[in-house]
């Protein structure tokens, strides 16, 4: 016999996660030693190997020899799942040329989280197996673009209208994506407004903590 189902998520609280905190973003960048003009990549996943934050970093040194801009990319080194992680993370990035392009928070609370999301100009989420991540909502309430892989389990929700795709584990994919990025936003970041304003509002509509 088929048994009905229906997904519940918590949901996100879209007055706190919403675009603006534009003094907060120039805080953290300042705090961060990241010049006004730079580009912000932030992987804003807790700090385990399941997310492949490791994979992020090779695709991100690859893009950097594909665009002029100055990009910088940003980890939350507060909710590591062990120490040994962050160390390879932090060995890795010395070796592939780009410790002075990464950043790492050492802790913020969650009242301050969507601060996060207003200091960057793009998020990247790039795991191998994941559920629906809150992530999406958060970053889609605060009207910020997304690249991530294309996993069944974001099959048939708002992100695959408003986020842009890459195959899992695809670190050469992962690379264009993030250099075209940094391309689009540079030269036509109006581009992205009506798509982030849309993506925005179809959270509000099915994904905000008050209709749940």
């Amino acid at each position: 016999k088929d048994i009905h189902t229906e997904y519940v998520h918590l949901g996100v609280d879209t007055r706190r996660f919403a675009p603006g905190y534009a003094d907060a973003a120039i805080c953290w960048r300042k705090r961060l030693n990241i010049p006004v003009e730079a580009l912000v990549f932030i992987s804003m996943r807790a700090l385990a190997q399941r997310y492949n934050h490791h994979l992020v970093l090779r695709a991100f040194a690859a893009a950097l020899t594909m665009t002029e801009r100055n990009c910088i990319l940003v980890f939350k080194s507060y909710n590591p799942a062990g120490p040994e992680y962050e160390a390879y993370l932090r060995n890795l990035a010395q070796e592939l040329g780009i410790s002075d392009r990464v950043r790492w928070i050492a802790d913020v609370p969650f009242e301050q989280l969507h601060d996060l999301y207003a200091m960057a100009d793009c998020v990247i989420n790039f795991p191998d197996l994941d559920s629906l991540p809150v992530t999406f909502m958060e970053a889609a309430a605060c009207e910020r673009p997304v690249i991530t892989c294309r996993l069944k389990s974001y099959a048939g929700t708002f992100a695959e209208q408003y986020f842009e795709f890459v195959a899992p584990g695809d670190v050469e994919g992962l690379a264009k994506a993030i250099s075209r990025m940094a391309g689009d936003l540079s030269v036509a970041p109006e581009s992205f407004r009506e798509r982030l304003t849309r993506a925005r509002a179809e959270v509000e509509r099915l994904h905000s903590e008050r209709e749940y």
